[in-house]
């Protein structure tokens, strides 16, 4: 077996391990806490709905992922990882195990399991809706989180419960005046965890005023042309190459017109150039 794949089914143990450490946790709640004369199923049901659900979509999710980025953004990723998120340095440039043969065969193995254009366009497309009618639920969970504040019993529930309502409230805040739009739900799922501040660990700032990716307010600044932002989110640039007014990519920023369609891909340019208005 070669180097590459002893490290890829290392990754894939790690996983296992991770799922293994998991179901043993739910097994011992349910021996120790499962009541008399009650089903596992009727008692631990959701439990065990929730964590499958948890892995079933985290893996579709990875999968999907990839379908954003050059072989180049890949191998920068893996090798380097992100500093600021959970996502480790696997190259040996990046101080991780594996050499340049082993990430090379790493994408490789993503490539064979990448699921169709088709599929990956159609989750995307049913996620956006999804954000879309949270978006236009805030109200109600606001409400909702206010009602578990009046309820809570312990400090630890009204502390919890009181970050809801404080969270759900700067969201609130950031949206003021503008309507929930597909572009701002396709923009938060693609594109907030770069251009948001605090976005991947649920504590976004005011959207697009930049985190790894630099800030959009004043993107209109960069591309008088919409259609010049447009094939920029379409396309993307290698490293090195012009882009806008007076830009010149550092090969990170993914091109999403395998993932997303140029409907799409223009209601996120309209919203970005709508994130002018927060300027300070």
């Amino acid at each position: 077996m070669s180097s590459g794949a002893w490290m890829m089914a290392l990754v894939i143990l790690i996983a296992v391990a991770t799922l293994g450490f998991l179901i043993s946790c739910t097994v011992r709640s349910i021996r120790d806490e499962r009541s008399a004369h009650r089903s596992v199923w009727r008692e631990f049901g959701l439990s065990i709905a929730l964590m499958v659900l948890f892995f079933v979509t985290w893996a579709a999710q990875f999968i999907a992922q990839w379908q954003r980025f050059t072989d180049e953004q890949l191998t920068d990723i893996l090798t380097y990882g992100r500093p600021f998120s959970p996502m480790p340095a696997w190259g040996i440039d990046g101080g991780g195990p594996m050499n340049p043969q082993q990430i090379d065969n790493l994408i490789a193995y993503l490539h064979s399991i990448e699921i169709p254009k088709d599929q990956a366009r159609k989750e995307a497309t049913d996620a956006a809706e999804k954000e879309r009618q949270r978006l236009l639920g805030l109200g109600d969970s606001l409400a909702a989180a206010q009602a578990k504040v009046a309820a809570a019993t312990t400090d630890a529930d009204r502390e919890a419960a009181e970050k809801e309502v404080a969270l759900i409230e700067t969201e609130l805040s950031y949206n003021a005046g503008r309507y929930p739009s597909m572009g701002q739900a396709l923009f938060n799922l693609n594109c907030a965890r770069c251009h948001t501040l605090g976005w991947s660990y649920d504590e976004p700032r005011a959207p697009g005023t930049g985190a790894y990716g630099p800030p959009l307010t004043n993107v209109d600044n960069q591309f008088p042309d919409v259609d010049d932002q447009i094939d920029f989110v379409t396309n993307g640039r290698k490293r090195g190459e012009k882009y806008g007014l007076n830009g010149q990519s550092a090969g990170r920023m993914p091109h999403f017109g395998k993932l997303l369609s140029a409907d799409q891909i223009e209601a996120i340019v309209k919203y970005e150039r709508s994130l002018r208005e927060t300027r300070s």
